[in-house]
């Protein structure tokens, strides 16, 4: 009984197998209608042409429009390279070499290298001055790279002293001037003492006028005045009842010359309590060092014109000129001139008040120490470039690349329309499919409850044959 159970199970599993089976090949034949079929390409290829290179052969590649497929063909020798030269002088500093470049695609290579030259210095001694520190300055004669050696420190200003004393009329001061650069400057300025008149008077006589003698006690300047006529009482009568002409008068003496060439050679009269004549006194300060100076045009009761005097600097090579007027200050720059000149100060109606000579230094600034150049690196040595392979590419390539225009026209689909399976044909293959399947299932289905009551009827008459058995 057992056997037969195991029998009708293994029955049962074949036939849903066989119907699964059946089913999954007739939805596949019902579907198989839905694949495109494959076409070939009726390539529509265009040309474009690739110029060769100095390293690379030209060709012509064809694509295709529709699909993309390519292949190349025409090819042409590589061109090579068209080499100029440019030959690099060595430096001082850096190696000289020569340039190889294509003219073409611009690819180049350097060989034919030179050590570079090294420096060529000169040594040009600078002294030490008063306001400037000695050096030594070394300059390549090939490129002009410069650097400085320090020597002494600068000496400074040693200056004698000599005292200018006042007179009637000028100022005094003290001068001090360098021994070694004729720096000069001036100090301690003494207002002038002023004349000390001593008056002498001399009387009218007969036919002689009287008059009155002023004589400095200290310079011998003198000067006459207070005129007078004699008469009968000491004076010459105006009205005379018999007028008789009057003698002339002697010529007043002409006062004599002022020994100090600063005096003016017609003083004016002494001061008047009514009245001030001015009179001025110039004083200049000139540093040649630092091209700098101090001018002042002041008279004794303060009034200052020396914003009135000009200072005329006169080239001593060229000739040439140029003109500074002072402010009130009196302070005057001149930093930008070098070379000798001379000074020419005059005050506002022309005279000339002081003619001085400077030399002035250049207009240098101290140089400074360059650094040590590295030493040059070394520029690596380019290789020679490797020819570029001229061999033609083979005749198999060129084949392989072709499209295969030899391939049979069977295999070729038809183009007609009448091979081709239209909508209404798949939908009528879709319903054959179902056609057939559904049978198969029903029968299955039938087939599997058909044998599960056989097999029920079987169970139960076996119970009752084992328990007719057992009541025995």
């Amino acid at each position: 009984m057992k056997k037969l159970k195991f029998i009708l199970s293994a029955l049962m599993l074949t036939v849903c197998m066989s119907a699964f089976i059946g089913a999954g090949g007739a939805t596949a034949f019902a579907y198989e209608g839905e694949q495109e079929p494959v076409v070939e390409c009726a390539h529509e290829y265009t040309e474009e042409v690739v110029e060769g290179t100095c390293t690379t052969k030209g060709y012509t590649r064809y694509t295709c429009m529709l699909c993309g497929d390519t292949y190349t063909d025409n090819y042409t020798e590589v061109n090579g390279h068209k080499f100029g030269e440019i030959v690099i002088e060595p430096t001082c500093t850096h190696r000289g070499y020569t340039i190889h470049y294509c003219k073409e695609c611009g690819y180049e290579y350097s060989d034919s290298y030179v050590p570079a030259t090294g420096h060529a210095y000169e040594a040009e001694e600078h002294p030490v001055t008063c306001t400037e520190n000695g050096y030594t300055l070394y300059t390549c004669k090939n490129c002009g790279d410069e650097y400085t050696v320090d020597g002494e420190e600068a000496i400074g200003h040693d200056y004698e002293v000599k005292t200018v004393g006042r007179t009637c009329e000028s100022y005094g001061y003290t001068v001090h001037t360098c021994k070694n650069c004729a720096d000069r400057y001036v100090t301690d300025y003494v207002k002038p003492a002023g004349h000390d008149f001593e008056k002498t008077v001399v009387k009218a006589e007969e036919g002689k006028v009287g008059y009155t003698k002023y004589t400095c006690k200290v310079c011998d300047y003198n000067y006459v005045s207070d005129f007078v006529t004699s008469g009968d009482d000491g004076y010459i009568d105006e009205n005379p009842d018999t007028p008789t002409g009057p003698e002339q008068p002697n010529k007043p003496t002409k006062p004599e010359k002022p020994e100090n060439p600063d005096q003016p050679e017609n003083p004016d009269k002494p001061e008047n309590p009514d009245e001030h004549t001015h009179v001025y006194v110039f004083d200049a300060v000139v540093r040649e060092q630092e091209k700098t100076m101090m001018v002042s045009y002041v008279c004794e009761c303060g009034d200052n014109r020396t914003e009135f005097v000009k200072v005329e600097f006169t080239s001593a090579d060229d000739g040439s000129g140029v003109v500074l007027i002072p402010g009130e200050n009196g302070e005057l720059d001149f930093a930008v001139l070098e070379g000798k000149y001379i000074v020419t100060v005059t005050n506002d109606n022309g005279e000339e008040l002081m003619v001085y000579e400077v030399n002035l230094a250049k207009n240098e600034t101290k140089p400074v120490e360059p650094e040590q150049p590295d030493k040059p690196t070394e520029p690596e040595q380019t290789e020679t470039p490797d020819k570029p392979n001229d061999d033609k590419p083979s005749d198999d390539k060129q084949d392989d690349d072709k499209p295969n225009d030899d391939k049979s026209s069977d295999d070729k689909p038809s183009d007609s329309g009448a091979d081709k399976p239209s909508d209404t044909e798949k939908e009528e293959k879709k319903t054959s499919a179902a056609v057939i399947l559904l049978p198969i299932l029903l029968i299955l289905g039938v087939g599997a409850a058909v044998t599960l009551v056989v097999l029920k009827k079987k169970n139960g008459k076996n119970k009752k044959s084992e328990n007719k058995k057992e009541q025995k």
